[in-house]
């Protein structure tokens, strides 16, 4: 049966046979009592890694200065990862914990990381088969970002860890709720101090610089085809997983016939072919596929080159409300917020639509 929401097993370590629902679009995963997802090996981290569910799918980013292994291979912190089904997270030095996208079979997925197979390589990169078989509860409970079949009622001290006894991956909702509350209050205090700190710091720069305010700042351009192209062909970064890479080409071919009669289908034909790519190691596609894939890549690099150069023809001549359809469309077409072509557009359409409400004429950008 398919998982409605983004599932973790437990499938090595103090914790094997713990499954944890991911409901919300953000949890962490750490040793510390503020962790969402609580880790009962000593050696994991109070905050050792954060998951979030991101527009580009879900990701995993490291918090640990010892590391975090995925499928593998050692990131260090600050890296973001996405994640599929199958994945392994490999915390402190023997939990290991099998990810399950949403859609996917949590089962299926628990039977094929289990399956003996002396080559399979576990989440640190060692080959080994999991010490013991992982207990599949019957059903696990529907709760915020944890199931468990039941907590005790009070944390285990460390010294009964060593014993060989753990925690379950939920608090109490009292624990939670205190928690919660405590973090609100150093919230408020730290949201107000960084408050009246900025405020502070911007009367000191008007005084300094009055009058400056009314200066814009220029917005660089990408009129270039070749700054479009490089923003389009940058690479991603995904963990190797041939049957990721597999779902990826299919899904890439099936918009790429899509996109014959509708364009808007050019850009998802594009990322799920460098996802593929990425998923197989950046090994060359086969002829077809590469063939499909340089054709959307020509087509989406024209596309948005077209678009953008006309909007800042139109932004130069003052016209902002073509200005401001222009810039829009080059967002419905790259739909990526993380690249460098959106968030540039993005800085144009502010703009323009800021021109537009104060109705006056445009200052010339130095560039023009």
């Amino acid at each position: 049966m398919s998982a409605e929401h983004p599932e973790l097993i437990f499938i090595a370590g103090p914790q094997a046979g713990q499954r944890v629902i991911l409901s919300r679009p953000g949890a962490t995963l750490g040793r510390g009592s503020a962790a969402d997802v609580l880790l009962s090996e000593d050696y994991a981290s109070r905050e050792q890694a954060r998951y979030e569910r991101l527009q580009g799918g879900p990701c995993v980013i490291g918090l640990s200065k010892r590391g975090t292994w995925i499928n593998g291979r050692r990131y260090k912190p600050g890296k973001r990862v996405f994640l599929d089904t199958g994945d392994r997270i490999g915390v402190g030095k023997e939990t290991e914990i099998l990810f399950v996208n949403a859609g996917d079979d949590p089962d299926a997925a628990l039977e094929a990381a289990c399956r003996p197979d002396r080559a399979r390589k576990n989440a640190f990169g060692k080959i080994a088969a999991p010490s013991r078989p992982v207990a599949q509860p019957a059903a696990p409970a529907p709760k915020e970002t944890a199931a468990e079949a039941e907590a005790p009622p009070e944390a285990p001290a460390p010294a009964d860890r060593r014993a060989g006894k753990h925690r379950p991956s939920e608090m109490s909702a009292d624990e939670r709720a205190e928690l919660e509350r405590q973090a609100k209050r150093r919230k408020l205090m730290i949201g107000l101090g960084v408050y009246f700190g900025v405020i502070a710091v911007i009367g000191i720069v008007l005084a300094m610089f009055g009058g400056g305010s009314d200066k814009e700042r220029p917005i660089a351009r990408m009129l270039e085809k070749k700054e479009i192209a490089d923003a389009l062909s940058e690479r991603l970064d995904r963990p190797v997983n041939p049957v990721a890479a597999e779902a990826r080409l299919e899904r890439a071919e099936a918009l790429f016939h899509r996109s014959r009669l509708e364009k808007r289908q050019l850009y998802p034909a594009l990322v799920a072919f460098k996802e593929a790519l990425a998923h197989s190691g950046g090994e060359v596609l086969e002829f077809r596929y590469h063939t499909m894939y340089r054709q959307v890549l020509n087509e989406v690099i024209e596309l948005v080159h077209t678009t953008y150069r006309n909007a800042c023809l139109f932004e130069k001549d003052n016209n902002w409300a073509r200005a401001e359809s222009g810039f829009f469309d080059v967002l419905t077409i790259v739909t990526d917020q993380n690249n460098v072509i959106f968030k540039n557009a993005q800085k144009h359409l502010q703009r323009v639509k800021e021109m537009r409400r104060r109705k006056k004429p445009g200052k010339r950008q130095p560039w023009q």
